[in-house]
């Protein structure tokens, strides 16, 4: 499986664990997290070692549909045209990605909640998220709120909440829907595509999350 999306996700936050009832301060592993864009849709993890070497740790599945660059197709491109297809953030204590499902010639756009448990880098999908628009190029996190770009026809940003269910589990709740105005031509021979040298590229909130 290769995986096309030039996205990379680093984690570095140092969090103490419980053995025995003794604290022991244990350090989660660095990941890199790669998305294969592929028709069932996946996350690529490698840990990254000390030493500046990465170590593949896993391919886990979205539960989306990713739209790949035909074969005889020679541009080269991510057919995302996105650095930010997963976005990794924390939440109330525990590790998440959110992922970017571009949905495949059927327009089955969504994006994918992942919890990350930062001992073993294993993803386990909590929520698949159905989005209104088509193609969908780029996420983005901040604390409790997601926003994804589409970018194929007409170009939207729909934004989310995430929402606890028990202790366990999480989904999306839709927030607000903004249509851009803007209308990316079409692939030929790809519908509900769009090509990575006209898509938006990057969604990303600022600093304080208020914009």
């Amino acid at each position: 499986m290769k995986y096309f999306s030039k996205t990379i996700a680093l984690l570095a936050t140092m969090v103490p664990t419980i053995i025995q009832g003794h604290e022991h301060a244990s350090r989660p592993k660095q990941g890199v997290f790669v998305l294969s864009n592929q028709v069932e849709n996946e996350v690529g993890v490698y840990e990254s070692l000390d030493d500046g070497a990465l170590s593949w740790v896993g391919a886990f599945p979205t539960g989306g549909v990713g739209y790949p660059e035909p074969p005889e197709s020679q541009d080269n491109l991510d057919s995302l045209g996105s650095s930010n297809s997963v976005s990794y953030f924390v939440l109330n204590g525990k590790q998440y990605l959110v992922a970017a499902n571009a949905g495949g010639p059927q327009g089955d756009a969504s994006v994918s909640l992942m919890e990350l448990n930062p001992y073993t880098l294993a993803l386990e999908t909590k929520s698949v998220t159905p989005l209104e628009g088509i193609f969908t190029c780029s996420v983005a996190t901040y604390e409790d709120r997601v926003c994804a770009v589409t970018c194929a026809g007409s170009v939207t940003m729909e934004c989310f909440r995430i929402m606890a269910i028990g202790e366990q589990d999480a989904k999306l709740e839709p927030e607000f829907l903004h249509d851009f105005g803007a209308n990316i031509p079409p692939v030929d021979d790809q519908p509900n595509a769009t090509s990575a040298a006209y898509g938006p590229g990057n969604i990303l909130f600022s600093d304080d999350g208020l914009q």
